[in-house]
Formats: structure tokens, sequence, C-alpha cells
């Protein structure tokens, strides 16, 4: 957090699998500022589901991922609920600008 960044830096920025580590609204508020007009933020994470992936690692359900998206003026362009065939485990990719 607190990223040394100026406003309008980048053209993407990618979270996979980290966003589970930090505190959403914060990310999601500095994402924004850094992101430049039409820059696209792109997070894969772990759905909730029974079991841990690790103990400090939170899991949010893809509807509050979209809310908070929506209320920081992030577009969605494409948000998808997928799992691994192995492992079951659940992922979330979402796609905004």
């Amino acid at each position: 957090h607190n990223l040394p960044f100026e406003t309008d830096a980048f053209d993407v920025i990618v979270f996979p699998e980290s966003i589970g580590y930090m505190r959403l609204n914060r990310v999601i508020k500095e994402s924004r500022a850094v992101l430049r007009q039409n820059g696209k933020l792109i997070i894969l994470t772990f759905a909730p589901h029974k079991g841990r992936i690790d103990k400090l690692y939170r899991c949010y359900p893809l509807d509050g991922l979209i809310k908070i998206l929506s209320s920081n003026s992030f577009r969605i362009e494409q948000s998808e609920l997928t799992s691994l065939i192995l492992t079951k485990t659940k992922f979330i990719y979402i796609e905004a600008t």
C-alpha cells in the first residue's frame, strides 16, 4: 500500500492471487489512482471455499469484488468463477477498466 508511483502511471495492473493479502478497499482505490485512463485491472484470486489457502489470505466473493470495483469507478469487462478439475479449488477472474 501507499504506492510510490505517480498518478496515471500504468496501462495494466495485475493481481495474480495476491489481492487476498491486501486491504481490498485501499488497494482498489490506489490502483484506480495509478492506472491510466482506459487502463486495465486484472484480478485472479481464490474464491471462498471450504478449507483455507493460508490463514492470512482473505477470499472474496465475486459479487463483493464487483461491488468494490464499481464503487471505485471501474467498469467490469469480464468476470468469471471457475474451478480446477483436479483440486476443485475455485478461482475468480476479473478484467476491469
